[in-house]
């Protein structure tokens, strides 16, 4: 299990990517956090007004998930990776596994 996030600059988008990884059973649940304040190295530390999509999801789901983000939502710009899960509720761990795609 991993830790999805995504980063991305509009909440529309981010309300409508949710909804797509929701169809294609790749998220039971996602929390969207906004706003976020992304600061980047190359440009100052200048803030950027952002939105955080977070959840929980299978491993082996990354790259399925990473290829339909890039062709759903190419004219979009958004950050994608994932976190390491090392333990979770079995209750909740069953939920993931029996709720999202398979792989």
């Amino acid at each position: 299990m991993v830790q999805l996030n995504i980063i991305v600059h509009q909440k529309d988008i981010a309300e409508q990517m949710v909804n797509s990884l929701f169809e294609h059973q790749f998220l039971t649940e996602a929390a969207i956090i906004k706003p976020a304040e992304i600061l980047r190295s190359n440009s100052g530390f200048k803030g950027e007004d952002s939105v955080i999509i977070s959840g929980i999801t299978k491993s082996l789901l990354f790259n399925e998930i990473n290829n339909h983000l890039k062709e759903h939502f190419t004219n979009h710009p958004f950050t994608f990776y994932t976190t390491a899960i090392i333990d979770m509720d079995n209750d909740y761990r069953n939920k993931i596994r029996n709720e999202t795609a398979s792989v």
